[in-house]
């Protein structure tokens, strides 16, 4: 998230932040990041997908 905040010039969303959510935002438009623990709260287990598996955190 910080990487992107950093090279679009965007600010953190800082009243959506939690532990497994972050957001950037500018002018109206949003990205959000979530940890892989999101997919189970969402009932989405098993959808996850493998990319960046071995890094934690959502910096």
């Amino acid at each position: 998230m910080r990487f992107y905040a950093a090279i679009l010039g965007w600010s953190e969303v800082h009243e959506a932040a939690s532990p497994i959510y972050r957001a950037i935002a500018q002018d109206g438009t949003r990205i959000a990041f979530h940890s892989g623990e999101a997919y189970a709260l969402l009932g989405l287990s098993g959808r996850e997908t493998h990319f960046g598996k071995n890094r934690s955190g959502l910096s």
